[in-house]
């Protein structure tokens, strides 16, 4: 199972997601949730790498590619990668 688990101001909201495909949904309805010191952790962003492979046309290799492009344009969020195994996403609204 996937997960997103999101830290509001409190409590602590544990989002389970089962398919890669939803990311950018979830993302899009949590964001504005998200107090001032609130933060998404989003798991398996990486893939293994197989989000920088261009010939993995997947679909959850391209739901994943999507949902990266999208956090990345997001002007209202700053965002982090940690590119260990699969790949965890941390992201904070901006506070400017």
């Amino acid at each position: 199972m996937l997960e997103l688990i999101v830290w509001a101001q409190r409590p602590m909201v544990r989002v389970e997601i089962g398919m890669f495909t939803g990311y950018a949904d979830y993302h899009e309805q949590l964001v504005p949730r998200l107090g001032p010191r609130g933060l998404l952790a989003v798991d398996n962003t990486v893939w293994s790498a197989r989000v920088l492979d261009e010939d993995d046309t997947s679909a959850d290799t391209v739901a994943l590619r999507r949902f990266n492009d999208h956090v990345a344009a997001d002007a209202r969020t700053t965002n982090a990668t940690v590119p260990i195994g699969d790949g965890t996403t941390l992201i904070a609204r901006d506070s400017s």
